[in-house]
This record gives structure tokens, C-alpha cells and sequence, in this order.
């Protein structure tokens, strides 16, 4: 084999070898990194949502007959839907929570069934049932809503 032989050859392998790693590096970013990316910012986008409607759903009794609040609710709601959508869209989710970097699976479910509670909030609510909701969404998801 000739010595130009080897350079094509060598050349040839070290471009096979790039454009296999690209391939699975792009694999493993879209059906992998990108969904759990849009899944934690979801949590994130719980956390807001509790904070900024924290002030009507606490005062259901004064604020229930206004369109924020019936903006709150329909957004909890929301919320929990987009919570079980997005936790099946992620990959490996089993092992990605064994790991923590996702709540478990049942803690997601549990997190949305607490924020369909919070979404049936009506006038006469206790405030303790709210804050109750409030506090197990935040321990469930690991996030802050004070």
C-alpha cells in the first residue's frame, strides 16, 4: 500500500469517525437534552406562575370574581396538563430522576393533581387548602413559590 494510500484512507476514517459523532451528538441533543431542557423550564414557569398569582388565589374570597382570577385558575390548569405532557415527552425519564435531575414521575402527577386543586379554588375556599396546594407543589417539584 502506497504512502498516498494511507493519507486518503487515514483521511477518509477521520472524516467517517466526525460526521458518526455529529450524528450522535445530534441525536442525543434533540431526543434527550432538548426535552428535559423544556421540562425544567417548565418547573420554572410553575414557580412563576404560583408566585405571580399567589396574591388572588390566597384572597379567593375578595379576588374570585375578577378575570385575573379566572386567568390563575385556567393557568394552574394548564400548567398541570403541560406537567404530564412534558414529563412523557422526556427520554430515559426513569433513570434521569434516579439521578435527580427530574422529579419522579409520580411526584409530577401528584404536582399536577395539586395544581387542578388549585385551579377549582372558588371564593369559599380555606386559605389553608390553598396553602396547602402551595406547599406540596413546591416540595414535590423541588421549587421555591414563597
Amino acid at each position: 500500500m502506497g504512502e498516498l494510500t494511507k493519507i486518503v484512507l487515514t483521511a477518509c476514517v477521520t472524516l467517517a469517525g466526525g460526521v458518526i459523532l455529529l450524528i450522535v451528538t445530534q441525536v442525543i441533543t434533540r431526543f434527550i437534552v432538548d426535552p428535559l431542557i423544556d421540562f425544567r423550564r417548565l418547573l420554572g414557569e410553575v414557580a412563576y406562575s404560583l408566585i405571580l398569582n399567589s396574591n388572588l388565589l390566597y384572597n379567593a374570597n375578595a379576588t374570585a370574581n375578577t378575570p385575573e382570577f379566572q386567568e390563575a385558575r385556567r393557568q394552574c390548569r394548564a400548567l398541570a396538563s403541560r406537567l404530564h405532557a412534558f414529563s412523557a415527552a422526556v427520554p430515559l425519564y426513569d433513570i434521569l430522576a434516579r439521578i435527580r435531575l427530574v422529579p419522579a414521575r409520580t411526584h409530577v402527577y401528584d404536582a399536577a393533581r395539586h395544581l387542578i386543586g388549585l385551579s377549582n379554588t372558588a371564593a369559599n375556599h380555606p386559605v389553608n387548602v390553598v396553602d396547602q396546594n402551595y406547599q406540596r407543589i413546591s416540595q414535590l417539584l423541588r421549587i421555591r413559590v414563597e
